[in-house]
């Protein structure tokens, strides 16, 4: 049976008007938090209410097309927000996404947060991300300014042929390929922290004297983002070329050291004294050095050249700190 708030409510947004939830209640004679249940019950039969800057109104064919409209219970929403936020800071878009699902949850059970503490790392340029996903779905080539890592660099300008935009270990980054390092060692395949580009806007060329746009013309890059994250993320991540890695982990570390998958092409090879011999494909590496010296009594059974650069990290700590 059909709520009589149900259908005061629907008749009162019906011509279009976008109302609060207070201005809501004060026409129903009910209280703010019953007038979000009121909504939830209108959205779970059909109809379609859009929430906008803490207003509410019927959609419109013509004023949202394009638009996505469903619904989710609060639980639903309340773990949606919580894993959203877990990789905060968000894109634009995405934050405009998470801002209504936060609306949702106003005056149910589970509007207060779960207690997880979130982190917060790039805060990307609300100008520079809209013109990059354009670029991206509409294939266009980017003149960009880029502020690298190493304070004592200049400003970089880069032509970049943008792939896709990839979230790592709290950072966004834009990988495509540098027409401006097409020399260097992997064709100018690289990835550029997203809150580190100054100024993205599509590249111009000049041909016959005449200024025309510069549109992809390569042809649809063979780019597996999943592939590309693997060789050239994380502690085992890198441009070099991957070599087989064979470490000896003692019987007091084999078990820790058993629980973290840091690479796909891992191999475990328990010993019978309960030591762990662990292989893996990847380039050397700094952080796979650092690594590798950070576990006590860890062995470099091969490549030779990664023993030696372990030793010498080692042996370089214990000079500064005798």
């Amino acid at each position: 049976m059909t709520n009589e708030n149900d259908i005061r409510l629907i008749q009162r947004l019906e011509g279009g008007a976008a109302l609060s939830a207070v201005e809501l209640a004060e026409h129903l004679g009910i209280s703010r938090a019953s007038v979000y249940r009121v909504i939830q019950r209108c959205e779970n039969r059909g109809y379609n209410i859009v929430r906008e800057r803490g207003r509410f109104r019927l959609a419109s064919r013509d004023r949202d097309a394009g638009r996505f409209e469903f619904s989710l219970s609060a639980q639903q929403a309340h773990d949606l927000v919580a894993a959203v936020e877990s990789v905060r800071r968000l894109t634009p878009y995405a934050a405009e996404a998470l801002e209504v699902l936060r609306k949702t949850l106003i005056g149910s059970k589970l509007e207060r947060p779960s207690a997880v503490y979130y982190h917060s790392y790039d805060e990307i340029d609300p100008e520079v991300y809209p013109r990059v996903v354009a670029a991206i779905e509409q294939r266009k080539v980017l003149e960009l300014t880029y502020k690298p890592t190493n304070v004592k660099r200049s400003l970089s300008q880069h032509t970049f042929e943008p792939y896709r935009i990839i979230f790592w270990n709290g950072h966004y980054y834009l990988a495509g390929r540098s027409r401006t390092f097409s020399h260097k060692p992997g064709g100018g395949l690289m990835h550029l922290r997203l809150d580190r580009i100054l100024e993205a806007k599509v590249a111009v060329a000049w041909r016959e004297g005449q200024k025309v746009p510069d549109t992809l013309t390569f042809p649809e890059p063979d780019f597996d983002p999943q592939a590309y994250v693997e060789r050239s993320f994380g502690t085992f991540g890198g441009d070099g070329e991957p070599e087989e890695v064979v470490l000896h982990f003692p019987a007091h570390n084999a078990k820790a050291a058993a629980e973290v998958q840091r690479h796909p092409s891992r191999e475990l090879l328990p010993q019978d004294d309960g030591s762990l011999i662990y292989k893996l494909t990847v380039p050397i590496t700094e952080e796979l050095v650092w690594w590798a010296a950070s576990w006590k009594g860890l062995r470099v059974l091969a490549p030779d050249h990664l023993r030696e650069k372990v030793r010498r990290h080692c042996l370089e700590l214990a000079y500064l700190n005798q």
